[in-house]
């Protein structure tokens, strides 16, 4: 009998553009964190193939995660960013620190914040959502877990090498 592959169907079309809010962290957090995580990269867990466990995400794209809203249909995007940029106009600098560590569902290793800035950035972050809400872009409202920044995730094939060994 002849084996036949046949193609499934094509993946979901995307209905605009995956977008969020995000605070990103000035240079000097960004050297403090780096030392902080660079006896971890030096001790990086590995397979028996040799491959990583762990991909650490890019320092330059470490941020804070203020309002996640999917996909945003292309002509909204606009007066969304509009509507961010007069909120981004109101909000002074805020005063946070990087303040512990953990993993979300044994797949996302994230370092804290916390400082006098967390209620400030607990109310920007409601400050987003109303203006988005304004302009007709619904907020993800997931509940938060906390603010946080992702740092590195499980590598591809990490959970089936972790109940082998």
């Amino acid at each position: 009998m002849p084996v036949r592959v046949q193609p499934g169907p094509p993946p979901p079309a995307r209905r605009g553009v995956r977008l969020f809010a995000a605070l990103y962290p000035g240079a000097v957090a960004l050297d403090h964190l780096a030392l902080a995580l660079a006896d971890a990269h030096a001790q990086e867990a590995r397979r028996p193939d040799g491959a990583p466990l762990v991909r650490w995400t890019a320092p330059e794209t470490w941020h804070l995660t203020v309002s996640f809203f999917g996909d945003v249909p292309e002509g909204a995007v606009p007066e969304l960013a509009d509507a961010l940029e007069a909120v981004a106009r109101d909000v002074p600098p805020l005063s946070l620190s990087l303040r512990g560590a953990g993993v979300f569902d044994r797949r996302v290793l994230w370092v804290g914040v916390g400082g006098d800035g967390a209620d400030a950035l607990h109310d920007l972050s409601v400050a987003v959502a109303e203006a988005a809400g304004d302009v007709g872009v619904r907020v993800d409202r997931r509940p938060r877990r906390r603010a946080h920044l992702t740092v590195a995730r499980a590598a591809a094939g990490a959970r089936q090498a972790q109940r082998r060994a």
